[in-house]
């Protein structure tokens, strides 16, 4: 056993105080960006699935055009479908780099409750019990 084991294993939560109020505020802080990046996913999906339909639409015309024996001229509609192509992706890069920012936003999140928590249980000296119990209200590994 490491020498740190040793020591930790040794302290216990009468021996651990905390003077510091809960951080409520960074907590707050984490679930307004969690809730703003959620909001920018949802309208950038909006905006994927609009031009999507756009984007089929214009194919749709392209291949009746190209099935006629004598097609009318494009009219720039390839023109407009690469585009809307080149919108698609950029929406696409955005909302990958979106659900990055989620992901560590959800990391933040995370560590700030546990620390909520931990700090609470000290604060209060709880029980396991009733600090597994508040603890649980809240599915912290999957925010």
């Amino acid at each position: 056993m490491t020498y740190l084991k040793i020591v930790l294993s040794s302290i216990t939560l009468d021996d651990v105080t905390c003077k510091d109020g809960l951080p409520i505020h960074e907590v707050n802080e984490l679930l307004d960006e969690h809730n703003a990046i959620k909001e920018r996913i949802t309208e950038r999906e909006g905006e994927l699935e609009k031009l999507s339909s756009l984007y089929r639409a214009i194919q749709k015309r392209l291949l009746l055009r190209f099935k006629d024996k004598n097609p009318a001229p494009l009219n720039n509609l390839d023109l407009l479908l690469k585009s809307v192509y080149q919108k698609i992706m950029n929406i696409s890069n955005d909302i990958k780099s979106l659900q990055r920012e989620m992901s560590n936003n959800c990391s933040k999140l995370s560590f700030a409750l546990e620390i909520l928590f931990l700090v609470l249980k000290i604060q209060t000296k709880l029980d396991k019990v009733t600090y597994e119990t508040i603890r649980s209200g809240l599915v912290i590994e999957q925010m």
